[in-house]
Parts: structure tokens; sequence; C-alpha cells
């Protein structure tokens, strides 16, 4: 009883890194068909943090989330991501807001405030949620055709193997089952 829990337990495990595979496929690869795109999953954006304006609260090689917000969600005092000129990505906190409605922000290592930098409804592209300490450098190295094949092929290939597996062996038990009735059949 308690291993057909455990194999109910890891099916929906196996379920969930699946989807999430997908979805993290496909939200790369609109990322690289549309550069204003940030990868996420819903409302949460994932990005990795390239420099040390924000140190110590987050540090370069950090993985963050960030949820999208409205306008009236946002306060001082909170951190955000925001396009800046072209399609560079911003994560800053919040110092002090416009009478235009924008934010000023400011990188909590810098010494002064963004002054050609704001942020405003149509450039927010969310609130800071939490990292994941060094996750930028995973992710970075996910991307790459080494970690592809570590970190997506190998595992899906052993879960399908898995999968393949035990229906063989299910086959089998039902095969040899499937004799002995035929046998007991013939017997009696």
């Amino acid at each position: 009883m308690i291993k057909k829990y455990i194999k109910i337990f890891f099916d929906v495990i196996c379920a969930a890194l699946v989807l999430c595979l997908a979805l993290f496929i496909f939200s790369s690869f609109k990322a690289k068909s549309d550069p204003k795109h940030v990868p996420g999953i819903g409302s949460l954006k994932f990005m990795y943090v390239l420099t040390g304006s924000m140190s110590p609260a987050i540090k370069p090689g950090d993985m963050i989330i960030t949820k999208t917000v409205k306008m009236e969600e946002l306060d001082k005092g909170d951190i955000i991501t925001f396009r800046a000129s072209g399609n560079t990505l911003v994560t800053h906190r919040i110092t002090d807001k416009n009478p235009d409605g924008s934010f000023v922000t400011k990188g909590d290592a810098n010494n002064v405030a963004d002054l050609d930098l704001k942020a405003n409804s149509e450039n927010i592209v969310g609130k800071y949620v939490f990292k994941i300490p060094k996750g930028g450098y995973v992710t970075k190295f996910i991307q790459t055709p080494i970690g592809m094949v570590l970190f997506i092929l190998i595992p899906v290939g052993v879960l399908a193997g898995g999968e393949i597996k035990n229906f063989l062996k299910e086959m089998d038990e039902e095969e040899k089952r499937k004799k002995e009735e035929k046998a007991e059949d013939i017997r009696g």
C-alpha cells in the first residue's frame, strides 16, 4: 500500500517537473524572439542579477523573482524591476514618488538616486518577491548546451526510462497472469 502512495507521489512530482520544464522552455524561446519578454510563469518573472547596485540585499549572480503589480500597490522602500533605455532591466529600491506619479529609484549600494531613470506604469516589470542566492549562475549554465543536457535532457530521459521500465514490467506481469489463468483453465 505504501508503495502505491510513493508511486503516486513521484508521478505527481514528475508531472509537475515536466510541466515546469515545458513552461520554462516556452518562455525562454519567447524571450529570444521578443527582446521585451521577460521569462516567467504567469505574473511571476525570473531574472538574474548582473551588477552589485543592490548589494547587500541582492548580489550579482542571484536570481530574483518579481510579481506583476499595479502602480498603487507600490510604495517607498519597495524593490522594483523596470525597463531603462532600450531593453535594459534595472532592479532598484523606490526612494520617492514624483508629482507625475513615476517613482524615483536608487540602488542600495549607489550614492545617488537614478537621476536619468523614471519608473512608471509603462516600464515597471514587477515588484521584487524573493531571491535565490546564486540561482542566476545555475540559470545561465542551464541555457548552455552542456547545461541543457545535464539539467534537462538527462533527467527527462531518466524519468521516461523509469516509466517505460514500469510499463514493460506491468506488461510482463499481465502476460504471466494470463498464462497462469490459461494453465488453470486447461487443468480445471
